[in-house]
């Protein structure tokens, strides 16, 4: 396994909550893949929508094809705002799917109940999050709908462009600026 950038790992024995689930397509926390990240420290989430076949496979978050596409220079925009060692990438739904097409099949109770119990729970357990930023309308949509609703901390979220769908934008790192510049959701909304 090659050695990848501080932003994919995760805090060592991180106790968490978990909606229970304990199927193979279920990747809680990635296997193999953490490293000595406080979370009292993490300031920036950044939110894939679930793990794919790659990610499933591997029991790693971002491995695929979309994954290899964040972790690149196509996201230097993004990753400029997000050091290393206060950011921690993860997905809103930890139910692996081979597309969203197939995750959505699996009926809103099941997406609330994964979300609520887990990705909720790594929410609860950063302190000092003060950033979040969405990768992708369906993971937006999840997390206006799931997540805001119930959230008491004080975030700025922003929706950015699935990394999948980037490569026929020629000014990719324009959108990111800007889009970063423009919370969708923050906290002290009416």
């Amino acid at each position: 396994m090659r050695a990848r950038d501080a932003r994919f790992l995760w805090p060592q024995s991180w106790s968490l909550g978990s909606c229970g689930n304990r199927s193979d397509p279920h990747l809680r926390i990635p296997e193999n893949e953490t490293g000595e990240k406080e979370p009292s420290h993490i300031q920036s989430l950044v939110v894939g929508l679930n793990p794919g076949v790659n990610e499933l496979s591997e029991r790693r978050y971002f491995v695929g094809p979309a994954g290899r596409v964040l972790a690149s220079k196509r996201y230097a925009a993004l990753w400029e705002k997000c050091p290393a060692n206060e950011t921690l990438v993860t997905n809103i739904v930890k139910i692996g799917t081979a597309d969203a097409v197939e995750l959505k099949s699996l009926g809103v109770d099941a997406l609330r109940l994964c979300v609520a119990g887990c990705f909720t729970a790594e929410l609860e357990a950063l302190p000092k999050l003060k950033y979040v930023y969405v990768l992708g309308v369906d993971a937006a949509r999840l997390f206006r709908q799931l997540v805001w609703p119930h959230l008491n901390a004080s975030l700025s979220v922003y929706a950015l462009r699935h990394p999948s769908h980037t490569s026929a934008v020629s000014n990719l790192d324009e959108m990111l600026r800007r889009g970063l510049d423009d919370p969708f959701l923050r906290q002290g909304r009416s």
